[in-house]
C-alpha cells in the first residue's frame, strides 16, 4: 500500500509516533565474519545480538531480504 499511494498522488500523513519510522531491508549476513556482520547491521539501523562463540555467521533471524521497521534516528 505504501508503494501505491504516492503513484496515486496521495501524500503520507503520519502521526508523531510514526514520524521517523522507515522500513529497511535486512542485509544478508550468512558467511560474513562477525565483525563484518556487526558493521552491516549497525549501518542498516538495526540492533543485534549474537548467539554462540564462532567467528562466522552461520544463520540469521530475521532472514535477509525481509523488511523491518526502524527509526531513522537510530544510534545503532
Amino acid at each position: 500500500m505504501a508503494d501505491i499511494l504516492p503513484v496515486l498522488g496521495v501524500e503520507p500523513d503520519y502521526s508523531s509516533d510514526e514520524e521517523g519510522i522507515v522500513d529497511r531491508v535486512v542485509p544478508r549476513l550468512i558467511g560474513q565474519s562477525l565483525a563484518e556482520a556487526q558493521s552491516a547491521v549497525k549501518s542498516s539501523g538495526f540492533d543485534f545480538r549474537t548467539v554462540g562463540a564462532g567467528t562466522t555467521v552461520t544463520a540469521q533471524l530475521p532472514r535477509s531480504g525481509d523488511r523491518k521497521s526502524t527509526r531513522l534516528n537510530s544510534s545503532h
